[in-house]
């Protein structure tokens, strides 16, 4: 019981250790040490408990079911601590060997040693001085064939020679000789005139004999199923293996991915900036319209390539970057609805109806820079939130 609590609680210090991040080198050594002081302690002792906890009848089938135990464990624990590992971390499986400690604590607690062992104090074999038959001390072998002895037998402890001497010259005065007419000579007892063994041998072997059969049996049915657990094991691990290597090519393709779409993204955003600062400053010199129209036309070219490389991000992008270009497209289609297109409709399209009206031109163009200004801003605002998602998405 010590040795399982100290055992269980050297576990559970180790997996809180892990859990918590704060294991050190030392106290996996301090750890191990424990554990091999604690195992040395506990084996011996857990082997001279079985008899005494089995009794000597059920001895051999108790030491069988132990060894099966004990074999199922090593083959079933990497098993289930691989599961374990894999699906909760390293940490837990410290913790679930040391509820199995517990588990053995408390049964210990819970066995009621004097009814269920019954230990009693040995006594002491004293040997039974008996004094010989009195009728045959001193007699020779000669003397003892012709002599019959008239005590009762006394029980002792052990019979003492002139006791033997007397049972073997009493059962030779009961039998009457053979004349010699009718002696015959006796052959070797063959294989089949050999008498079978009284009924207490095959007793005795029976319940040996049953229990070795039980155990090879057994041992062949956990061999088989060590086989089938090893197999599934390997087959496992090579699933999770082969799954874990194509999740993690898998996201390194769509990291490249995403690293290529957002920088074509942000070189398209600048380049449209870029072209915005021109357009504005141009209107706010008051060019005249040929100056403008070009201007206009590849502001028109670089607002195309910002949308497309958008419609990129929107389908490559995380869903939060989704969110962010959705507010990008619906502040540049809402600029160019509303500020650009009729300003090029009305003075710089081919045939506009508005072409020779210079001051129409010059409020309109005032009103086109405020509108410039402000998709600026808000540019400036989407950029700062793309630039926070896009490290979180390529981390």
């Amino acid at each position: 019981m010590v040795t399982n609590t100290a055992l269980g609680l050297t576990s559970l210090a180790i997996g809180a250790a892990v859990l918590t991040h704060t294991i050190a080198m030392w106290q996996i050594f301090t750890a191990a040490t424990i554990f091999g002081v604690m195992t040395c302690l506990e084996n011996p002792a857990r082997m001279a408990f079985v008899p005494e906890l089995v009794g000597i009848a059920l001895i051999l089938p108790a030491v069988t079911t132990n060894s099966i135990m004990a074999n199922v464990g090593r083959t079933l624990g990497p098993v289930v601590a691989a599961v374990l590992a894999h699906n909760f971390g390293l940490g837990w499986c410290f913790v679930a060997n040391a509820a199995s400690f517990a588990v053995v604590v408390v049964t210990l607690l819970a066995l009621d040693v004097a009814a269920e062992i019954g230990w009693t104090i040995p006594l002491k074999r004293q040997r039974a001085d008996v004094p010989p038959c009195p009728c045959y001390v001193g007699q020779s072998g000669s003397q003892i064939a012709e002599l019959r002895c008239s005590h009762p037998r006394v029980p002792t402890v052990r019979r003492s020679p002139h006791r033997k001497r007397a049972r073997r010259a009493e059962l030779f005065m009961s039998t009457e000789p053979e004349p010699d007419s009718e002696r015959k000579v006796h052959a070797e007892p063959t294989q089949d005139d050999k008498p079978e063994p009284e009924n207490g041998t095959h007793r005795e072997l029976e319940p040996a004999t049953r229990s070795a059969r039980y155990a090879l049996i057994t041992a062949v049915s956990a061999a088989v199923i060590s086989s089938f657990v090893a197999a599934g094991t390997a087959v496992y691990v090579s699933i999770n293996q082969s799954n874990s290597s194509e999740q993690l090519a898998v996201t390194q393709a769509i990291r490249q991915d995403r690293q290529k779409v957002y920088s074509d993204f942000s070189v398209a955003m600048f380049s449209f900036m870029q072209q915005l600062g021109n357009v504005s400053g141009l209107l706010q010199a008051r060019g005249s319209i040929e100056s403008v129209r070009p201007e206009i036309s590849e502001l028109s070219g670089r607002q195309g390539e910002f949308l497309a490389s958008l419609n990129l991000l929107l389908m490559a992008g995380s869903p939060e970057m989704q969110e962010v270009g959705g507010r990008f497209a619906e502040a540049v289609f809402a600029f160019s609805r509303d500020h650009v297109a009729p300003f090029a409709a009305q003075y710089i399209a081919a045939n506009a109806p508005r072409a020779n009206d210079t001051a129409g031109r010059e409020r309109d163009s005032a009103a086109l820079v405020v509108a410039i200004n402000d998709l600026t801003t808000k540019i400036g605002e989407l950029n700062a939130a793309f630039v926070a998602q896009g490290i979180n998405d390529l981390r």
